[in-house]
């Protein structure tokens, strides 16, 4: 049995379904600065000798952090398709205001109807307007009126991507050698020519404006809550994953000015039509704007 394994399964376990993707980031995170070098410790460590913790202790404080975290977020914050093109390319991101003056996703639930910017690692400011009924999961996630939960529950996701695991089904075999290029191409041909990933479709698309492409996932029939299938390491820290078999998932890869931006909208085969609209018309909501 793997001591690691086990405590990284009891951090999660804490945390309803809804939240695990944010502890996940958090956790991973940890983990990272733990495994990290004297050389490349981060300041705000403390402990002179961190590479010479044994992986009980390592991880013991990992799911200290973690549940210090999660404390501290439940304390400040609430609780937590289409055509070709998607977005207006001629709009300013900043309609309605600068982002700096649109308020950014932070777990509101519910979310009031408007527009939203969504904090990402990396120079490229992306706003999205929501309607009414919808909520956010963190500050990476809007959700629909039902929730992201099967049977009829959707949700979009934002967010960027460091690498893939070698077995997605499998997180503990690691992440593939070498990691994947930064582009948008050397992201679609990892997962088209992974064995474990099942793609239906890779179509061009642009979302205001900016080029990419848009794969169309199927996931594997052993996908469940306990079998997680793990879609991506985020360039963020952590993990994004899916659990139901049914899930269906649209994966958007866009060249942001070089910056690689994922954009993932899932759905359940009983997601109602004015859901499925609803998430459309959020997507072609979306501008993305470039830092200078």
């Amino acid at each position: 049995m793997s001591t690691e394994r086990d405590v990284t399964r009891s951090v999660r376990s804490w945390l309803r379904t809804d939240e695990q993707d944010s502890a996940d980031r958090v956790l991973e995170a940890v983990l990272d600065a733990l495994d990290t070098t004297p050389q490349r410790r981060r300041a705000w460590w403390p402990a002179p000798r961190v590479d010479h913790l044994n992986a009980v202790v390592k991880y013991g404080l990992a799911a200290a952090v973690v549940a210090a975290t999660v404390l501290a977020l439940n304390y400040f914050t609430t609780p937590s398709v289409g055509g070709p093109a998607i977005g207006d390319p001629t709009a300013s991101a900043s309609a309605g205001g600068s982002p700096l003056s649109i308020p950014a996703l932070n777990g509101q639930v519910p979310l009031d109807a408007g527009r939203y910017q969504v904090p990402l690692p990396t120079q490229v400011t992306v706003t999205v307007e929501v309607p009414d009924g919808w909520s956010a999961g963190g500050n990476w996630v809007v959700r629909g009126p039902s929730g992201p939960e099967a049977p009829d529950g959707m949700a979009i996701r934002f967010y960027t991507v460091s690498n893939i695991y070698k077995d997605p089904l499998r997180i503990d075999e690691g992440r593939i050698e070498p990691r994947v290029g930064p582009s948008v191409d050397d992201l679609v041909v990892a997962l088209t020519g992974h064995p474990a990933w099942t793609i239906t479709g890779v179509d061009p698309i642009a979302i205001d404006g900016f080029e990419g492409q848009v794969l169309h996932v199927t996931l594997p029939p052993e996908t469940s809550d306990e079998t997680p299938f793990y879609l991506f390491a985020p360039g963020g820290g952590g993990v994004v994953f899916a659990g139901d078999p049914d899930q269906t998932l649209d994966i958007y890869i866009v060249d942001a000015a070089g910056k690689r931006l994922v954009i993932e909208a899932f759905h359940f085969p009983s997601t109602s039509e004015s859901d499925l609209a609803a998430q459309d018309a959020v997507l072609r909501s979306i501008q993305i704007e470039p830092a200078p």
